[in-house]
């Protein structure tokens, strides 16, 4: 083999590993019921290629430990994700709430979350791994422990997952 041929070897897998499959939200609802603890939670959609996501989360009252958040995926009308966690730990999970943390203004603190008026802009998802190109279908709840069937907020969203943006 060639340096020529090494090099371009190397370049080839560099890029490969390096690709992040980005989410092209679509569309996305937010629905609030009355509650103690957080205000009216908004998402908006700003054209692109790929959409940006403008985000509202406001805490009117300390978040406490009992508070849980259920993730739901689908991929391509499958289901590949459903998960419980509290919003503790939503927030601290690097899959879950890194590229939020880093369009947030302001931050919220660590936990228990505090009263904060907390928003995402020009949040685009993306996945460290990459996942094949396809339709994406998600439901997040957030709730207080023992109380699912009656969540505080319900977002649904759907989209594309993208390669090579």
């Amino acid at each position: 083999m060639s340096i020529f041929e090494i090099v371009l070897f190397a370049v080839i897998c560099g890029y490969a590993v390096a690709q992040k499959s980005v989410i092209d939200i679509e569309k996305v609802e937010v629905s609030n019921n009355e509650n103690p603890v957080f205000g009216e939670w908004s998402a908006t959609l700003i054209d692109g290629n790929p959409h940006k996501l403008r985000f509202k989360f406001p805490i009117k009252d300390s978040v406490p430990d009992t508070m849980m958040m259920n993730i739901q995926l689908k991929m391509n009308g499958d289901e590949v994700a459903s998960e419980e966690v509290t919003m503790c730990e939503a927030i601290s999970d690097e899959m879950i709430a890194k590229g939020l943390l880093e369009k947030s203004d302001p931050r919220p603190g660590d936990c228990p979350i505090q009263k904060i008026g907390w928003e995402v802009k020009d949040y685009v998802p993306k996945v460290d791994n990459q996942l094949p190109d396809g339709k994406l279908d998600g439901k997040v709840m957030v709730y207080d422990s023992g109380n699912k069937d009656n969540p505080y907020i319900t977002a649904t969203f759907s989209g594309t997952i993208r390669n090579g943006l």
